[in-house]
């Protein structure tokens, strides 16, 4: 198959398969043929990929479509098992324009505003029910939402409104509630302006429309770039 690339990058015509196959020279026979395409393609602006990652598994969203693989303990791939795969997946969700993984867990948004949620249920990061895990995509009550990100314990989501959502585990503060309780239900972060929100294992991380940085949680080894080693259960600002 031949593909002609940009102009402004390269007016040359390259095979796909041997810049495949050199490039595994490269990085090793083990990595699939597929991931690589998608590489190639990538770099040469010729598809638009989303790709990330959680402990021990990997997705992967091309044209709308959603990849999973790696480990599958929690059903974190969402493919109805607690099957291990090494090489991607087809999930059987359609028209997705956003995923992330959190440790154990992974959540999408679809064209039409939905979100679904599976894999690690623990500590009621996906919802309030008695399963621990969950296989297949659950659908959420959060169409207002339009980015989740799931960490081992806890789960925080934006809304439309830039208005900011805690839920899950709060043992070190990672809720931003000002306290270390559990919720099994959306608690309203005070927090307004919100563009941006991310989370680690014990921590949250966000940015304003501003461009303000605040974190909580967990502040072990510094990660939270306030100059201690406490834990923080409500927003500090970094100057």
């Amino acid at each position: 198959m031949l593909l002609y690339m940009n102009p402004i990058k390269s007016k040359c015509l390259f095979s796909m398969t041997t810049l495949i196959n050199y490039v595994r020279t490269i990085f090793g026979e083990h990595i699939p043929y597929e991931i690589i395409q998608i590489i190639i393609m990538m770099y040469f602006e010729l598809i638009n990929v989303l790709i990330s990652c959680g402990t021990k598994h990997t997705i992967l969203v091309k044209q709308n479509e959603l990849y999973v693989w790696g480990d599958n303990f929690y059903g974190q791939l969402g493919l109805g098992n607690i099957i291990n795969y090494n090489t991607p997946q087809k999930i059987n969700l359609r028209n997705i324009i956003k995923a992330s993984c959190g440790s154990h867990n992974t959540m999408a948004i679809t064209k039409d505003n939905s979100s679904y949620s599976w894999g690690n249920n623990n500590n009621d990061q996906i919802d309030s029910s008695n399963n621990d895990y969950y296989s297949v995509p659950q659908k959420n009550n959060l169409n207002h939402y339009m980015s989740i990100c799931h960490s081992r314990h806890h789960t925080m989501a934006l809304t439309r409104s830039n208005e900011l959502y805690a839920w899950g585990s709060g043992s070190y503060g990672q809720l931003g509630l000002g306290n270390n309780y559990a919720y099994k239900i959306p608690q309203k972060v005070d927090l307004d302006n919100i563009k941006s929100v991310a989370c680690g294992r014990y921590y949250t991380i966000t940015i304003t429309i501003n461009n303000e940085l605040y974190v909580w949680g967990d502040s072990s080894y510094g990660k939270l770039g306030l100059d201690d080693d406490i834990i923080h259960r409500s927003p500090q600002k970094i100057n």
